[in-house]
Formats: structure tokens, C-alpha cells, sequence
């Protein structure tokens, strides 16, 4: 059964990652926003639908379900990202200046899989940084399932979070192991307050419960700003470890408030479902607009933006729609 404030925040969060990847478009103010918590949201969102459902797991429907889910769409979607990283670079003229160190630097990003060294396709960072949380999450649901552990990991990896932050690097480490404890925190913050996040959902919003949030939210802004930019690819939670927790967790919050305030449309549950088609793909089709219409971004006032960015929007979901009627004739075990 599908649950319509699921569906809304995950849309919500993949055309945020859209957004965010238009920085050409957008003031530094509004980056620094998206990126204060667009990816934890993610990682939250799995939370919940996994609440409950880790230790039904065997080990060996675990392994295959982490191999048709994460596995596989790396390695697909990065041969498909190498595809167009070469035709990029053929149609710059530069293919023949390609030497043997571009491709072993290429092949490391392959095995090291962090958003650093991916130079084909960056976000690919996120398939294996949730493979990892959800490894972790697997494990430690199979070893303190009976202990009501959750608060207790909760409390360990907020308290790490807020003490070391990340203190290794994704350059030493591969797998993006270096913030594979934040990732976590959110995905057993979403596990752990499902039930809560249900009952809230059902109650009537009045003018009160508005205001609360707009005042909020206003307060939040202030401090995302304050805190500067995140990129939790990198390991980068601004000048505190603290501030990023509590402004990523708030404007959760209120996305999961704005999300139970309407139905989930048509085309947000397909946002939802196929997320994680749209994610690595919307990097290709704002590069192919950008060629095509080849505008003047420096020239335009506020309305010509906001034009362009919806544009690059529905350009990237109708590429993305067409991808998928494709994957689904030729690759039908790559969409469910």
C-alpha cells in the first residue's frame, strides 16, 4: 500500500536534487537551502519504509534484494554515464587527447564510488552510500532486534555526528564509508518515528499548526544560512556539526508537514517510484538542454529564470519518462 506523504516527500526531495543541480540559475542563499537537507531526506524517507520490515530478511534474500536494488542500477546507470561522458568529450574534440591515466582515474571511480572521483556522473555516490546504510541497518537490526535498540543508536550517532563530524575522507576510503554514519542517523531516525509521523499525518491542520510551522521554517532559514553550504557527498556539514543535524531534521519536518497536506498526484507517486531512475539521469538531459538553447543565464531578470528553471525541470522528468519507457521495454529487470 502506497502512502501519499511517502510519495510527496520523495518527489519532493528528487525535484529538489533536480533544482539543485541548476546552480547557474540559482542564488547561493537558495544552494545553501537545498543542500541543508535534500539528501538526509532521502536517506529518512528509506528509513520509514523500512521500519519493521529489516528483520523479515533472510540473509540470502538480503544479498540479492541489495543486488537488484543498488548493485545492479550502479553498474548499469555508471555504463550508461561513461556513455555520455565520451560522447561529451568526442564532441568536444577532445576524445583523442584521452591517455591512459583518464581511464585508470575513471576505473578507480568505478570501485571507489564516491562523488569525488565519479567524474562520469557524480550522484552516482548515492547508490553506494545507501547500500552501505542499508548494510549497516540490516546488521544492526539482526544483532539488537530484541533490545528496542534504536534510541540507543540514535543517541551513538548523533553524539558522533556532533563530536568528530566526518573525520575521514572520502579520498581515503571508498564506498563513501566516511559518512555512512550520518546517513544512518537518518535512517533510523525515520524508522524510529514512523508510528508518530502516521498519527501526525491523520490530524486536521488549522491556522495554528501553519503559523508553527512558518515561524519554524523562518527560523531554520536563518540558521541553514548561518551554517553556510552542506554537501554530505563530500562530508561537508557547514561550521557546525550540530546546527546541520537540527536543520536537516526541522526541514524534514516540515516537507513531511507540507507533504500530508494534499494528496499524492499522478505524477508524483511516478516521481517516488522511479527516483532512482530519474536521480542519475537528470544530470544528462540539463547538460543536453544546456547545448541546445546555449542562453545567456547573466542577461535574464527574476521571472526569466524562474521560466528556465521550471524548463530544466520538465525537460528532466520527460527525459527521464522516455528513459523509462525504454528501460522497461529493453531492460525490464531494471524497473519494478
Amino acid at each position: 500500500m502506497r502512502v501519499d506523504f511517502i510519495d510527496n516527500m520523495k518527489a519532493l526531495g528528487i525535484l529538489l536534487v533536480i533544482i539543485g543541480h541548476l546552480p547557474f540559475l540559482l542564488s547561493d542563499n537558495l544552494i545553501v537551502l537545498i543542500y541543508a537537507f535534500h539528501m538526509p531526506l532521502f536517506f529518512f524517507v528509506s528509513g520509514f519504509l523500512f521500519s519493521g520490515r529489516l528483520s523479515n530478511f533472510e540473509t540470502k534474500s538480503f544479498i540479492s534484494y541489495c543486488q537488484k536494488s543498488y548493485l545492479k542500477p550502479y553498474l548499469f546507470f555508471f555504463i550508461i554515464s561513461l556513455f555520455f561522458y565520451l560522447l561529451a568529450v568526442y564532441m568536444k574534440g577532445e576524445l583523442a587527447s584521452l591517455n591512459l591515466s583518464e581511464f585508470l582515474l575513471i576505473s578507480k571511480s568505478f570501485f571507489w564510488a564516491t562523488a569525488d572521483l565519479l567524474k562520469v556522473n557524480a550522484v552516482l555516490w548515492f547508490f553506494s552510500a545507501a547500500l552501505l546504510t542499508f548494510i549497516a541497518a540490516f546488521l544492526f537490526d539482526k544483532l539488537l532486534y530484541e533490545y528496542r535498540y534504536e534510541k540507543y543508536l540514535l543517541i551513538m550517532l548523533l553524539a558522533m555526528i556532533v563530536l568528530i563530524g566526518t573525520p575521514l575522507s572520502n579520498d581515503d576510503v571508498p564506498w563513501n564509508i566516511a559518512i555512512v554514519h550520518i546517513c544512518l542517523y537518518f535512517f533510523v531516525l525515520g524508522s524510529a518515528i514512523k508510528k508518530h509521523l502516521l498519527s501526525i499525518s491523520t490530524l486536521e491542520k488549522n491556522i495554528f499548526h501553519w503559523l508553527g510551522i512558518g515561524v519554524l521554517l523562518t527560523v531554520v532559514i536563518y540558521s541553514c544560512l548561518h551554517n553556510g553550504r552542506i554537501d554530505l557527498a563530500s562530508g561537508r556539514l557547514g561550521k557546525s556539526n550540530i546546527l546541520f543535524v537540527i536543520n536537516a531534521t526541522c526541514l524534514i519536518f516540515c516537507t513531511f508537514f507540507f507533504a500530508t497536506s494534499y494528496p499524492a498526484s499522478k505524477i508524483m507517486q511516478w516521481l517516488s517510484l522511479r527516483s532512482l531512475v530519474v536521480f542519475p539521469l537528470h544530470i544528462f538531459s540539463i547538460q543536453i538542454l544546456s547545448m541546445l538553447i546555449a542562453p545567456d543565464f547573466g542577461s535574464f531578470n527574476v521571472f526569466n529564470l524562474i521560466f528556465f528553471i521550471f524548463l530544466y525541470v520538465a525537460f528532466s522528468l520527460l527525459f527521464s519518462y522516455m528513459a523509462c519507457c525504454f528501460f522497461r521495454k529493453f531492460v525490464p529487470s531494471l524497473i519494478k
